[in-house]
């Protein structure tokens, strides 16, 4: 009878080491109903050198509108196309085909009619009001709609998550978590704690962790609100670590040990037998 509550108690060790913890998958584990945290402010997008800004004009009357608008490229480069542009700062975007403002070295993009416009630091809406104020007072339209929108902005999001790859950002307040949202979640291989941040700040690479699993330091963290450029990396747990090589891979999972404790069992009632 003895050995047999021995085996019980045997198999049951073996079977709970076996299993993983839940506190290193849940997220936000120590957050509740009831709580209130307050955010880490969140930054606006702004225009740097290199980014790529496509500018809309709109009126009542299409015609006046279209002069400020760069033109559509109806084929491939190399081609041939039915419009170009005339201005040096311009490219084409490879997403939809659609022209962009180039910021230049200088902070610079070069604008229909008014020339080189300095937009370096701006906000979206900053840019959009800086071009209707210029339209407004020299008389070209009367009340236009201008929509400003980024084009190469984007984030890179790495390691064990579902779909690895580059995000574009397509609004100023994009979370941490909505990038590893986009990239389809960690995977269960996915270390909660740490994920790290690595941001370009000025020519330096400041690197940032944070845990998943604690809510309230997820949500003050300096990289909640992602900028442009952020990589995230996700690293593996040891499970997937210890899967790159034949012999940990062997020694270190439940499987080998399970059936290590059964012949060590077997092996046990035998002797006493």
């Amino acid at each position: 009878m003895k050995y047999s509550n021995f085996a019980v108690v045997l198999i049951g060790v073996l079977l709970m080491s076996s299993c993983g913890s839940t506190r290193d998958i849940a997220y936000m584990q120590d957050l509740s109903g009831s709580q209130q945290i307050q955010l880490e402010t969140a930054k606006q997008l702004k225009a740097q050198p290199d980014d790529k800004l496509t500018i809309v004009v709109t009126c009542d009357k299409p015609v006046l509108a279209s002069m400020f608008n760069l033109p559509y490229v109806s084929s491939r480069i190399g081609m041939g196309s039915s419009s170009t542009s005339n201005t040096a700062t311009t490219s084409m975007s490879t997403e939809n085909g659609i022209l962009a403002y180039t910021v230049d070295k200088q902070g610079d993009i070069e604008f229909p009619m008014f020339g080189k416009i300095h937009v370096a630091g701006l906000e979206r809406a900053e840019i959009s009001t800086l071009i209707r104020e210029k339209l407004i007072d020299s008389n070209q339209i009367k009340d236009p709609t201008v929509v400003v929108e980024f084009m190469n902005h984007y984030v890179t999001v790495i390691g064990e998550v579902s779909r690895p790859g580059r995000f574009n950002l397509d609004r100023d307040k994009t979370t941490l978590l909505d990038m590893i949202g986009m990239a389809g979640d960690l995977t269960i291989n996915g270390r909660r704690q740490p994920v790290k941040v690595l941001r370009n700040n000025g020519g330096n690479c400041n690197i940032y962790e944070v845990d998943l699993c604690h809510g309230a330091e997820l949500l003050k963290s300096p990289v909640f609100y992602v900028q442009p450029n952020d990589l995230v990396y996700v690293e593996p747990n040891k499970k997937r670590s210890n899967e790159s090589t034949l012999n940990n891979n062997t020694l270190q999972t439940p499987s080998f040990w399970l059936s290590l404790g059964s012949f060590m069992l077997t092996l046990g009632v035998l002797i006493f037998k």
